[in-house]
Formats: structure tokens, C-alpha cells, sequence
């Protein structure tokens, strides 16, 4: 206390900062030489009224003679809560449009995967390829008449000769593609 009381007198006298601490009869010393006596601290007022912003905005009109002030500060608080509350949709609109950002970007994404996911893995171009050696083969693309009978007996377990199994998926097929074409014919 004494030490920060002395430097504040000092700094007093050279006319730097306020004097701090300290009484008024009491003098401070620097280097035992008196430099003077320490006032006592001035209070200072620092609230700042619940309406000095519309004081401040009424006061800035230039021609406010005559108009009520109890009526523009109405007006204005209203104003002001208004803007406020239009500050705060405004940032849950933004806020909305980077979920909704998001969400678009997933959705892309997962068209993007689907979209691979049916992409052929490989293209055939005229029925050439390009073989190891980088020169152009020529591809067979026929399908095998039997390939759905030789799928369906893979897929039964092959519990008889596959001539046999084949006679009877051939018959089994047209039965049933005969009776599809009747019931689509009986409905046109």
C-alpha cells in the first residue's frame, strides 16, 4: 500500500497518472524529499441509462423539436426488437441452409455410389478388347442357348442329369411364359 501510494504521488507530481491510496494529510516521499500530499480519489459516475441508445438516436435527428419523446422511444425499442429478431431468423435461415448444404451433398454422394454400382465394370467396344500385349482381339459376345437352364440346374442342387433337368426347365418355362401371355392377352 505505502509503496503503491508513493508511486502514485510521484507520478501525480509529474503530472503522468491520478494520485492512488493514501490520505489527504499524509505526503510522500521520494528519496526522503516530500513531493507533495495525495487527494483523495474523485468518484466518477459510469452507468450508462437503460435508454441511452434511443437518447442517443432521438438526439441525432436534427429537427426533434416538438416531436415526443416517449412516442419515438417507443417506437424505437420496437424497432430494435424487431431487427433483433429478424437477426436471429436470418442466422437460423443460414444455419438451415448449411444442414440443408449437407444433406444435398450426401444425397450426391450416394447418387454418385449407386451410380457406380450400375456403371459396367468393363465396356466392350465392337466386340474388341485390347489384350495383354496391347493389340485387338476379337471378343465372342454369343450367349449359350442353355445358360439360364445350366444357371437354374447349378442352383438345384444337381439331383439329376442336367439333359434331364433341361427337358424339364424348357417345359416349365414355356408353360409358365404361355400362361403369362394368356392372362396379359385376357386383360387387353
Amino acid at each position: 500500500g505505502a509503496a503503491l501510494a508513493t508511486v502514485g504521488a510521484a507520478a501525480a507530481a509529474l503530472g503522468k497518472l491520478p494520485s492512488f491510496g493514501g490520505s489527504a494529510d499524509q505526503s510522500s516521499r521520494v528519496n526522503g524529499n516530500a513531493i507533495g500530499t495525495e487527494a483523495a480519489p474523485e468518484i466518477i459516475d459510469v452507468t450508462i441509462p437503460y435508454d441511452a441508445a434511443s437518447r442517443l438516436a432521438f438526439e441525432s435527428y436534427p429537427e426533434n423539436d416538438g416531436v415526443d419523446y416517449v412516442q419515438f422511444k417507443m417506437l424505437y425499442e420496437s424497432q430494435m426488437v424487431a431487427e433483433v429478431k429478424a437477426k436471429v431468423q436470418e442466422r437460423k435461415v443460414k444455419e438451415m441452409q448449411l444442414v440443408l448444404d449437407e444433406l444435398e451433398k450426401d444425397a450426391a454422394e450416394i447418387r454418385f455410389q449407386m451410380d457406380e454400382l450400375f456403371r459396367p465394370k468393363t465396356t466392350v467396344d465392337e466386340e474388341k478388347v485390347m489384350n495383354e500385349s496391347g493389340s485387338v482381339t476379337s471378343v465372342d459376345l454369343s450367349i449359350d442357348y442353355d445358360a439360364a437352364a445350366k444357371l437354374a440346374y447349378e442352383a438345384s442342387g444337381k439331383s439329376m442329369e442336367f439333359e434331364t433337368f433341361r427337358e424339364r426347365y424348357v417345359e416349365e418355362t414355356v408353360a409358365m411364359v404361355s400362361a403369362k401371355k394368356a392372362e396379359r392377352d385376357a386383360s387387353n
